[in-house]
C-alpha cells in the first residue's frame, strides 16, 4: 500500500516539500514560527490591495522578517533600498513604535507583534 503524500505548509501556507504521511522529522516538528500582523498604509496598501494580513516566519529578527515580508507581498522596491535599508520616506513601525527606537533592524520580534509598512503619498518617485 502506497503512503499518502501530502505537502508540509510553511510560513503562509506555501507548499515546501512532499512528505509521506506521518514522516515528519524531529527538526520539522520543532520549527518555531513567529506570527505577526502586518498593516499596509499608503502606497503599500494600494500595491497589495489589502490593509491587513497575517504573516508567519521562521526568523525572529526584524531585518530577516521584513526582507521576507516585502518580497512575499511584492513591495520590496517601495520599502527597501537595494542595500536592504528602509527608504527615506518609508516608515516601519513595530507595535506602533518606529523600528529605530526598539533596536533597529536587529530588533527581535515576538508572537503577535504588529508591523506597519507605511509609505505616504508624497508625489512621484521611481522605485
Amino acid at each position: 500500500m502506497k503512503a499518502k503524500e501530502q505537502y508540509a505548509p510553511n510560513k503562509v501556507g506555501r507548499k515546501v516539500g512532499r512528505l509521506c504521511h506521518g514522516s515528519l522529522s524531529h527538526w520539522e516538528l520543532h520549527v518555531n514560527l513567529v506570527n505577526v500582523i502586518v498593516k499596509f498604509m499608503g502606497i503599500p496598501r494600494q500595491c497589495t490591495g489589502m490593509g491587513r494580513a497575517e504573516f508567519s516566519s521562521s526568523q525572529c529578527k526584524l531585518k530577516d522578517v521584513l526582507e521576507e515580508l516585502v518580497r512575499f507581498y511584492k513591495v520590496a522596491d517601495i520599502m527597501l533600498t537595494k542595500k536592504g535599508e528602509v527608504r527615506p520616506y518609508a516608515r516601519v513601525l513595530v507595535n506602533g513604535r518606529s523600528f529605530q527606537f526598539i533596536g533597529g533592524m536587529e530588533a527581535e520580534l515576538h508572537e503577535g507583534d504588529t508591523i506597519a509598512l507605511i509609505y505616504p503619498w508624497l508625489g512621484h518617485e521611481d522605485f
